[in-house]
């Protein structure tokens, strides 16, 4: 099955916390194959770092998602974000 996932499920994945273990068996399973958008690096970035700023993660758990990030991002695949793909998920069109 094609997943997309979107960097709320992104950080489930890469830092323990409530539904994280769904996440990891969709993303983990051999049957899906995990779609991303471009924009997720920074989202994902932007995230962590929140959290960090408003200590519900420490600088140990920040370092270790943005390795684990950096480590497994070329595992999935990486949709462009153009034009088409904004518009199409907003429902605007040309």
């Amino acid at each position: 099955m094609n997943l997309f996932v979107d960097t709320s499920a992104l950080v489930k994945f890469f830092h323990e916390e409530k539904g994280s273990e769904v996440v990891t068996d969709l993303i983990t399973s051999q049957e899906n194959e995990v779609w991303i958008l471009e924009l997720v690096r920074l989202e994902f970035m932007s995230a962590l770092f929140r959290r960090f700023r408003n200590k519900e993660i420490n600088d140990t758990q920040l370092a270790e998602a943005i390795s684990g990030f950096n480590e497994e991002i070329n595992f999935f695949n990486v949709e462009p974000l153009r034009p088409t793909v904004i518009f199409l998920n907003f429902g605007l069109f040309y």
